[in-house]
């Protein structure tokens, strides 16, 4: 396999007859390439073993009991399969019924069973294994499904995702395991299905091409991009394959580096890691896993061949894993604000999605850069061993990569990271990571940029505010946010303040043509390890605003709220934390255990401990007095509640908020992971200034790491102290490295001016370092030029006099 099989990856530079230039392969030289039959069978056998494994590994005890499991669930197909299709379909609980919406779904149902029997008939030393007489039944059920329901000129009732992409990969992993053991016998069988995908999909690049789509959720013909741009690909490598038709592997591979050249607008990677998907939703979990682990797999198909991919696309994936995945990936989960609506799914929570991450990333493990190989190995070791809630090894997601890992983890030579320390702003999708030692903070805005979350599909019925500044906090309560979503208070998350307005299921959208347009001023600033983030927010219906701001430092999280204006009844409620609580979880106000709730007081500090889970309390410092509720949940709720998967679930919950009227504001500070005495010490003696707090800027210092940082909401002189002056809207950071030595970060967050600038009132100012010649001094004003950042800050040194 590409990247795990690196006897095949040593041929490259020799079998390698495409060179990748710009968005195209370019032959070597002018001589037409000869493709030898055995080309054709390697790629075959490579996608193979995706799903049988290297027959030169022994099976170990996991991958027996999945060959058992997958011959028992392939005798129950089997065995419930119709003596004789006929108009009610192959299965009863699948009825095909042709013209209706539930035929697409049912069809793909279908030729996914047909699939796990196909496994079986090919896993080894397995009970069906080469059983003739399932084989016949199972071309017997393609052939009717074919001839029926999915051929030539037929019509995509339904959602054109089954019969576009999700249909023709099945039908092509059914034919390329049993391809040795059906071309003689049934090769009209395979030249009808292949007929029929061509007809639903005849272009790598393209959907939306047949007649047909003229029926299904969306008829147009359009280029396809990210995650379906490579499932797009797909369909037509796996077919030329399968008809040893050089013409359309060549075209699928040429197709793919397209997914990971950076985009400034739409789906796709951005250069600061984000990465969107329907155009203004951050996906870098799930629509992007299905890029990175679909270009992974059709690298792998063709490594060794005449069709291998270029070095220079491999590197590429290196820059975007690290970018892109390792920030947003904490022991093994995924973090959930860049899962999209994949979090009312049950079998895709947050590690779901994260260890699926991992999997894909085991595809890149032996490219041609040993370096990042070893990088990238390490970090593959440590997500999987870091994860104690959820073995990676209990899920087989490929035969081929659960091999991988297991060499991966036990080799001894794979050394596991330290933990990733930095502040991570990903500013074209409105995301920031925040990461320490033993804790990661996470925050979830929207803009006229970004809408503020998706419901599609009868999914994420309720997400209704996680866009709105929610906050997460990953620490070693590692299941905190699995089954999180359809038991919490949807309308009282982390960081939100919202009015008293009742929300319907799938209400209050600000999506593609309808982002929030008041909602200019997002963005985010990183200096260092450390950074800051602001938002001039509008609620969905544009009754609710305020300005709203997080700092965030070594050891805690500052957060800000002010000028909150409430046109509906003058009432909202800024949610501070809604914490699971596990059983031996106990509150304490001011170092006190809290043993009664509800609780309603005014605190300087409130902590949620446990003392037999490390590294799991979570405590907050209130800056300025204020009245807050704490009531204990518990909650019986089920998965239908917020989207399509069913299933009881119950928990717990600590919900701490603030009620305020209007005008009102906050500020307080999270301390994770620290004991009483600091946070009693904390609270007596804080590390932060707050400076300003106003509808002119909100401002602190932090006064043991020597920054002063700002968000100036408004184009206008606003003075932070008395020697800096902002004069532009802008994120702002300064840190006194040295005596007159100043590290200077900026951003702006409008994401459409060319320049900010600020007043810094010291003589003898020199700029020391600007690598990009961003930076202009005029006596004491310095104008930075912001053109083409995008939002992502840039940073700079000067010198001053006292």
């Amino acid at each position: 396999m590409y990247m795990i099989k690196k006897h095949r990856l040593n041929t490259i530079a020799l079998s390698m007859l495409f060179l990748f230039t710009g968005n195209a392969y370019a032959a070597k030289n002018t001589q037409t390439p000869q493709y030898l039959p055995s080309d054709f069978e390697q790629v075959r056998e490579n996608w193979s073993e995706n799903y049988l494994g290297d027959p030169a590994i022994t099976f170990d005890q996991t991958l027996k009991n999945m060959v058992t499991s997958t011959n028992s669930s392939a005798q129950k197909h089997w065995d419930s399969m119709t003596p004789q299709p006929n108009a009610s379909g192959i299965w009863d609980d699948l009825p095909l019924i042709d013209k209706d919406k539930t035929l697409g779904p049912n069809i793909r149902s279908s030729y996914q069973r047909l699939f796990t029997m196909a496994k079986a008939y090919r896993l080894r030393d397995g009970n069906l294994e080469n059983n003739q007489l399932m084989l016949n039944d199972i071309m017997t059920a393609m052939n009717y499904i074919n001839q029926n329901f999915y051929f030539v000129n037929q019509l995509e009732y339904g959602n054109w995702w089954q019969w576009e992409l999700a249909i023709p990969k099945d039908i092509h992993n059914i034919l390329v395991l049993l391809f040795d053991d059906i071309k003689d016998n049934y090769q009209t069988i395979i030249t009808n299905h292949l007929n029929a995908t061509r007809y639903f999909t005849p272009d790598p690049t393209h959907l939306g091409v047949s007649p047909g789509a003229a029926e299904s959720t969306n008829p147009n013909y359009r280029e396809s991009t990210g995650g379906n741009r490579t499932d797009n690909a797909q369909v037509v490598l796996i077919r030329g394959m399968l008809e040893n038709n050089s013409e359309e592997i060549s075209q699928a591979i040429a197709a793919l580096p397209a997914v990971i050249e950076y985009v400034s607008e739409g789906d796709g990677y951005y250069t600061d890691g984000s990465f969107l998907q329907h155009s203004d939703i951050a996906y870098n979990g799930t629509y992007g896993n299905v890029l990175l682990g679909g270009l992974g797999i059709q690298m792998n198909a063709v490594a060794g061949s005449p069709w291998s991919m270029d070095n220079q696309t491999i590197s590429a994936v290196y820059n975007i894993i690290n970018q892109s995945y390792e920030p947003l990936l904490y022991k093994g989960a995924m973090m959930d604000m860049v899962n999209g609506r994949s979090i009312s799914r049950s079998a895709e929570q947050n590690h779901d999605v994260g260890l699926n991450i991992v999997n894909s990333m085991l595809f890149y493990t032996n490219g041609p850069d040993s370096d990042k190989n070893k990088q990238l190995s390490s970090l593959i070791k440590t997500q999987i061993t870091d994860d104690t809630y959820q073995n990676f090894f209990d899920k087989i997601y490929y035969v081929s990569t659960y091999q991988a890992a297991q060499h991966i983890v036990n080799d001894p030579t794979v050394s596991l990271k330290d933990p990733l320390i930095g502040n991570f702003s990903y500013p074209s999708m409105d995301r920031v990571v925040h990461r320490r030692n033993d804790w990661a903070f996470a925050l979830a805005m929207h803009s006229y940029r970004i809408g503020n979350y998706e419901c599609m599909n009868g999914e994420n019925l309720k997400g209704w505010f996680t866009g709105d500044g929610m906050t997460y906090l990953y620490n070693d309560q590692l299941d905190h946010y699995t089954g999180y979503w359809p038991t919490v208070n949807a309308s009282r998350m982390p960081g939100t303040t919202v009015d008293s307005q009742v929300m319907a299921d799938c209400s209050g959208e600000r999506v593609g043509g309808n982002v929030n347009t008041n909602m200019q001023w997002v963005g985010s600033t990183s200096l260092n390890n450390y950074g800051i983030a602001g938002m001039q927010f509008y609620n969905w219906s544009d009754t609710l605003s305020a300005y709203k701001s997080w700092f965030m430092f070594d050891n805690e999280v500052v957060m800000l709220g002010s000028n909150i204006k409430d046109q509906s009844n003058g009432n909202n409620i800024t949610t501070i934390e809604n914490r699971k609580r596990l059983a031996d979880t106990k509150l304490f106000i001011d170092g006190t255990e809290q043993a009664t709730l509800p609780y309603q007081g005014v605190p300087t500090t409130f902590s949620i401990r446990n003392k037999t889970l490390a590294n799991s309390d979570l405590s907050y410092v209130m800056l300025t007095p204020k009245t807050i509720s704490i009531s204990q949940n518990d909650v019986d709720g089920n998965w239908s509640d917020i989207g399509n998967s069913k299933g009881d679930v119950s928990d717990s919950y600590l919900q701490a908020t603030l009620t305020q009227v209007d005008q009102a504001d906050y500020q307080y500070a999270l301390l994770p992971n620290q004991n009483n005495d600091a946070v009693q010490t904390y609270a007596q003696h804080p590390d932060v200034t707050v400076l300003r707090q106003d509808e002119q800027a909100h401002a602190v210092q932090e006064n043991t790491l020597n920054i002063i940082a700002a968000n100036n909401w408004k184009n206008s002189p606003v003075n932070i102290t008395d020697t800096i002056t902002l004069n532009s809207m802008m994120g702002f950071m300064i840190k006194e490295e040295s005596s007159n030595t100043f590290t200077v970060a900026v951003s702006e967050p409008i994401q459409t001016i060319d320049s900010v600038n600020f007043i810094f009132d010291k003589q003898g100012i020199v700029i020391k370092e600007d690598i990009e010649n961003r930076v202009v001094l005029n006596g004491t004003t310095l104008t930075i030029n912001t053109s083409g950042l995008q939002g992502q800050s840039y940073s700079f040194q000067v010198t001053a006099q006292d």
